[in-house]
Protein backbone atom coordinates (compact mmCIF):
# COMPACT_ATOMS: atom_id res chain seq x y z
CA UNK A 1 0.00 0.00 0.00
CA UNK A 2 3.16 2.41 1.26
CA UNK A 3 4.41 1.56 -2.60
CA UNK A 4 1.10 2.36 -4.53
CA UNK A 5 0.98 6.04 -2.28
CA UNK A 6 4.27 6.86 -3.27
CA UNK A 7 4.04 6.24 -7.19
CA UNK A 8 0.44 7.92 -7.29
CA UNK A 9 2.43 10.95 -5.43
CA UNK A 10 5.41 11.07 -7.46
CA UNK A 11 2.86 10.75 -10.72
CA UNK A 12 0.76 13.45 -9.83
CA UNK A 13 3.42 15.54 -8.41
CA UNK A 14 5.94 15.56 -11.56
CA UNK A 15 2.51 16.10 -13.84
CA UNK A 16 1.63 18.91 -12.08
CA UNK A 17 5.74 20.62 -12.03
CA UNK A 18 5.79 20.23 -15.31
CA UNK A 19 2.56 22.77 -15.76
CA UNK A 20 4.12 24.52 -13.18
CA UNK A 21 7.95 24.85 -14.40
CA UNK A 22 7.27 27.90 -16.57
CA UNK A 23 5.12 30.34 -17.10
CA UNK A 24 2.43 29.97 -19.76
CA UNK A 25 2.72 31.60 -23.51
CA UNK A 26 1.04 35.06 -23.62
CA UNK A 27 0.52 38.12 -26.13
CA UNK A 28 3.79 39.90 -25.76
CA UNK A 29 5.19 43.23 -26.65
CA UNK A 30 7.89 42.90 -29.45
CA UNK A 31 10.02 45.68 -27.36
CA UNK A 32 10.04 43.97 -24.25
CA UNK A 33 10.55 40.21 -25.38
CA UNK A 34 14.30 40.23 -24.19
CA UNK A 35 14.22 37.97 -20.83
CA UNK A 36 11.24 36.31 -21.58
CA UNK A 37 10.71 32.63 -20.79
CA UNK A 38 7.40 31.10 -21.83
CA UNK A 39 5.53 27.49 -21.99
CA UNK A 40 2.92 26.34 -24.59
CA UNK A 41 1.99 22.35 -24.87
CA UNK A 42 5.67 20.98 -24.50
CA UNK A 43 7.46 23.66 -26.11
CA UNK A 44 9.72 26.13 -23.96
CA UNK A 45 10.35 29.62 -25.79
CA UNK A 46 13.46 31.57 -24.16
CA UNK A 47 16.61 33.62 -24.96
CA UNK A 48 14.72 36.11 -26.49
CA UNK A 49 16.44 39.13 -28.61
CA UNK A 50 15.66 42.04 -30.69
CA UNK A 51 16.99 44.90 -32.31
CA UNK A 52 15.62 47.75 -34.31
CA UNK A 53 12.45 46.48 -33.40
CA UNK A 54 10.23 49.91 -32.81
CA UNK A 55 6.30 48.30 -32.59
CA UNK A 56 4.37 45.15 -32.81
CA UNK A 57 3.44 42.09 -31.02
CA UNK A 58 4.13 38.34 -30.69
CA UNK A 59 2.33 35.81 -29.94
CA UNK A 60 2.25 32.08 -29.75
CA UNK A 61 0.15 29.24 -30.65
CA UNK A 62 -0.03 25.41 -31.33
CA UNK A 63 -2.11 23.11 -33.23
CA UNK A 64 -1.58 19.08 -33.03
CA UNK A 65 1.87 18.24 -33.46
CA UNK A 66 2.42 22.46 -35.01
CA UNK A 67 3.73 25.28 -32.64
CA UNK A 68 3.47 29.29 -34.05
CA UNK A 69 6.02 32.07 -33.34
CA UNK A 70 4.26 35.28 -34.71
CA UNK A 71 5.38 38.81 -35.59
CA UNK A 72 3.30 40.91 -36.32
CA UNK A 73 4.12 45.12 -37.11
CA UNK A 74 0.77 45.95 -36.17
CA UNK A 75 -0.62 49.21 -37.81
CA UNK A 76 3.17 50.51 -37.37
CA UNK A 77 4.74 48.23 -40.48
CA UNK A 78 8.87 48.11 -39.90
CA UNK A 79 10.68 50.50 -42.52
CA UNK A 80 14.42 49.81 -40.75
CA UNK A 81 16.47 46.69 -40.51
CA UNK A 82 15.81 44.69 -37.28
CA UNK A 83 16.43 41.32 -35.73
CA UNK A 84 14.02 38.99 -33.98
CA UNK A 85 15.97 35.92 -31.89
CA UNK A 86 14.51 33.39 -29.61
CA UNK A 87 15.09 29.69 -28.74
CA UNK A 88 12.33 26.97 -28.86
CA UNK A 89 12.88 23.79 -27.12
CA UNK A 90 10.91 20.61 -25.35
CA UNK A 91 9.80 20.33 -22.04
CA UNK A 92 11.26 16.59 -20.81
CA UNK A 93 8.81 16.90 -17.88
CA UNK A 94 6.19 16.80 -20.74
CA UNK A 95 7.79 14.51 -23.58
CA UNK A 96 10.34 13.65 -22.55
CA UNK A 97 10.96 11.37 -26.76
CA UNK A 98 9.48 14.16 -28.74
CA UNK A 99 12.20 15.65 -30.90
CA UNK A 100 12.16 18.63 -33.46
CA UNK A 101 11.47 17.38 -36.96
CA UNK A 102 11.04 20.54 -39.21
CA UNK A 103 11.31 24.91 -39.30
CA UNK A 104 9.05 26.86 -41.43
CA UNK A 105 9.95 30.86 -41.83
CA UNK A 106 7.73 33.01 -43.56
CA UNK A 107 7.28 36.73 -44.18
CA UNK A 108 4.98 39.02 -45.57
CA UNK A 109 5.73 43.07 -46.65
CA UNK A 110 3.09 45.54 -46.59
CA UNK A 111 3.36 48.31 -49.35
CA UNK A 112 4.91 51.89 -48.37
CA UNK A 113 2.33 53.73 -49.45
CA UNK A 114 -0.94 53.63 -46.76
CA UNK A 115 -3.63 52.15 -47.30
CA UNK A 116 -2.51 50.44 -50.80
CA UNK A 117 -2.34 46.62 -51.09
CA UNK A 118 1.13 44.48 -50.54
CA UNK A 119 3.73 44.39 -53.51
CA UNK A 120 6.88 42.29 -54.71
CA UNK A 121 9.77 44.27 -53.52
CA UNK A 122 13.82 43.91 -52.62
CA UNK A 123 12.98 43.45 -48.99
CA UNK A 124 15.11 40.68 -47.69
CA UNK A 125 15.55 38.36 -44.44
CA UNK A 126 18.15 36.07 -43.31
CA UNK A 127 17.26 33.33 -40.63
CA UNK A 128 19.85 31.44 -38.91
CA UNK A 129 18.88 28.01 -37.20
CA UNK A 130 21.33 26.44 -34.70
CA UNK A 131 21.19 23.70 -35.73
CA UNK A 132 19.45 23.87 -39.59
CA UNK A 133 21.92 26.22 -41.35
CA UNK A 134 20.35 29.20 -43.11
CA UNK A 135 17.32 30.40 -45.11
CA UNK A 136 17.11 33.32 -47.12
CA UNK A 137 13.86 35.13 -47.55
CA UNK A 138 12.74 37.95 -50.18
CA UNK A 139 9.33 39.60 -51.51
CA UNK A 140 10.87 39.71 -55.30
CA UNK A 141 8.37 37.68 -56.67
CA UNK A 142 5.81 37.29 -54.16
CA UNK A 143 4.10 38.47 -51.08
CA UNK A 144 5.27 35.50 -48.85
CA UNK A 145 8.22 33.56 -48.70
CA UNK A 146 8.82 30.60 -46.93
CA UNK A 147 12.24 29.04 -46.06
CA UNK A 148 11.65 25.25 -44.57
CA UNK A 149 14.59 23.56 -42.95
CA UNK A 150 14.13 20.13 -42.74
CA UNK A 151 15.50 16.88 -40.93
CA UNK A 152 16.12 18.70 -37.67
CA UNK A 153 16.03 16.00 -35.10
CA UNK A 154 16.97 18.07 -32.72
CA UNK A 155 15.24 18.86 -28.76
CA UNK A 156 16.05 22.43 -28.92
CA UNK A 157 16.33 25.00 -31.93
CA UNK A 158 17.88 28.61 -32.00
CA UNK A 159 16.32 31.14 -34.38
CA UNK A 160 17.77 34.57 -35.40
CA UNK A 161 15.66 36.64 -37.96
CA UNK A 162 17.45 39.68 -39.66
CA UNK A 163 15.25 42.14 -41.80
CA UNK A 164 16.38 44.03 -44.59
CA UNK A 165 13.94 46.40 -45.81
CA UNK A 166 13.93 47.41 -49.98
CA UNK A 167 12.37 49.67 -51.66
CA UNK A 168 8.03 50.17 -51.65
CA UNK A 169 8.38 47.58 -48.99
CA UNK A 170 8.17 47.60 -45.13
CA UNK A 171 7.66 44.42 -43.09
CA UNK A 172 4.22 43.63 -41.76
CA UNK A 173 4.67 40.07 -40.32
CA UNK A 174 7.01 37.33 -39.92
CA UNK A 175 5.92 33.85 -39.00
CA UNK A 176 7.50 30.51 -37.83
CA UNK A 177 5.87 27.24 -37.49
CA UNK A 178 8.35 24.49 -35.87
CA UNK A 179 6.93 20.97 -36.23
CA UNK A 180 7.70 17.82 -34.31
CA UNK A 181 7.50 14.19 -33.71
CA UNK A 182 5.19 12.95 -30.99
CA UNK A 183 5.82 8.86 -29.76
CA UNK A 184 1.89 7.52 -29.44
CA UNK A 185 3.22 5.84 -26.18
CA UNK A 186 3.85 9.09 -24.58
CA UNK A 187 1.02 10.15 -21.92
CA UNK A 188 -0.19 13.68 -22.06
CA UNK A 189 0.20 15.65 -18.58
CA UNK A 190 -3.26 15.53 -17.93
CA UNK A 191 -3.87 11.83 -17.96
CA UNK A 192 -0.87 11.06 -15.84
CA UNK A 193 -2.23 13.78 -13.20
CA UNK A 194 -5.28 12.07 -13.38
CA UNK A 195 -3.61 8.97 -12.71
CA UNK A 196 -1.56 9.62 -10.04
CA UNK A 197 -4.49 11.37 -8.26
CA UNK A 198 -6.95 8.47 -9.07
CA UNK A 199 -3.98 5.97 -7.54
CA UNK A 200 -3.58 8.34 -4.65
CA UNK A 201 -7.23 8.33 -3.76
CA UNK A 202 -7.06 4.22 -4.13
CA UNK A 203 -4.43 3.94 -1.79
CA UNK A 204 -5.93 6.21 1.03
CA UNK A 205 -9.12 4.29 0.57
CA UNK A 206 -7.72 0.91 0.71
CA UNK A 207 -5.59 1.72 3.79
CA UNK A 208 -8.73 3.20 5.36
CA UNK A 209 -10.43 0.30 4.75
CA UNK A 210 -7.71 -2.07 6.20
CA UNK A 211 -7.61 -0.10 9.17
CA UNK A 212 -11.18 -0.62 10.01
Amino acid sequence: MKTLLIVSSFLTLGATASFASVAACSVQAATTLPGYTCEIGDKIFSNFTETGITSGIVDFSMSGTQYFVHYDSMAAPETTAFSLGFTVSIDPLVCPTCFIIQMQDQMQTANSTPGAPAIPNTSTATVNHTPGGVVSLNALTALNQTGITGALATTSEGVMFSYTPGANGELSVAHFTISQAVPATVPEPVTMSLTGFGLLALGLFGGRRLKQ
